[in-house]
């Protein structure tokens, strides 16, 4: 199976589907394509690698938190049936925002919805997040604490998750992905790439206007022949997430992203959505996927799956 994000709706199902796909024994690919860009893995290592010195500092940059759906019911699709296509989800009225009528050049709104999605925490933060515990080492395991800005109920950014070591990842208006350490800072985004030590930038391709004579392909090569020749830790070398995914269902081996991993960065972003829907200050084990403190069991899963629906 490939399976885009948002991985699940909330953490319950993000466990259970990690049992289910383990029960059966299946070749699970989430679709963290990130992780098959090179630019990315070489961040990872630098911070995995201590190249940056101690990282107790990062920073994530995506959109919004979710919202509630309030728009007006519109003429349905024909042939759609909304009933079904609402699932477990409330049955709201139908707005083609959310299930776009015919051909369309838009993304579905429906992520963007308290009810269906959970904003693009969920959604971008999938993939910011998820670089950003691949870097940490916290691939089997995830944040110990979230803390909610201030003025949670209309923030828009701000809340934080805490890792074991002490670690702060924050919700920013930033560049991507930027990890701050002690020796250097490196920020990386889709196709960009810069790499600060002492202070100065050493590698760096961001704009093409600005940083011209070069590309990304040649800074990040640069920076893993200067900085990481000699690197202990070597991450997962994938050069396609699709090409990872067939050659794992033929060699029957973990993908590069696979199902507990991808769950694992998916319910870090429904940790952190809890400090924006609910002020959640609050303290997570992420061994037991269960609040140590400060939280609500409630806050796991849906009030009610509707309709039949069983998770």
């Amino acid at each position: 199976m490939y399976c885009e994000k948002p991985l699940t709706y909330n953490v319950h199902e993000a466990v259970e589907l990690v049992k289910e796909v383990r029960k059966a024994d299946r070749v699970f690919q989430v679709g963290s394509q990130q992780r098959s860009s090179k630019e990315f893995r070489i961040a990872a290592e630098l911070v995995r690698n201590g190249v940056l010195g101690r990282v107790d500092s990062i920073h994530v940059s995506f959109g919004d938190p979710a919202k509630p759906y309030t728009l007006p019911a519109e003429v349905m699709e024909p042939g759609l049936d909304w009933d079904r296509w609402c699932g477990p989800g409330p049955l709201v009225a139908y707005n083609p925002s959310l299930s776009p009528r015919g051909i369309h050049n838009n993304y579905p709104d429906w992520r963007l919805t308290w009810e269906f999605g959970g904003g693009m925490i969920t959604d971008w933060g999938a993939h910011h997040i998820d670089i950003s515990q691949w870097a940490l080492n916290a691939d089997a395991s995830g944040p110990v604490e979230v803390r909610a800005p201030q003025n949670w109920a209309t923030a828009k950014r701000g809340a934080q998750l805490v890792y074991a070591d002490g670690t702060v990842l924050t919700h920013v208006r930033g560049k991507g992905v930027s990890f701050y350490g002690t020796e250097g800072v490196c920020h990386v985004n889709r196709g960009k790439f810069e790499l600060i030590m002492d202070g100065k930038t050493v590698h760096k391709f961001w704009d093409k206007e600005t940083d011209k004579g070069t590309s990304m392909e040649r800074e990040v090569t640069l920076t893993e022949r200067e900085f990481l020749a000699d690197a202990k830790v070597k991450l997962y070398n994938s050069k396609s997430h699709f090409e990872d995914f067939i050659t794992c269902v033929r060699s029957r081996q973990r993908p590069i992203c696979d199902v507990e991993v991808g769950a694992r960065s998916a319910i870090a972003c429904h940790v952190m959505n809890f400090a924006y829907r609910y002020g959640a200050n609050a303290k997570w084990n992420p061994a037991k996927n269960k609040f140590a403190s400060g939280g609500s069991s409630k806050w796991l899963t849906r009030d009610t799956y509707r309709g039949g629906w069983v998770v």
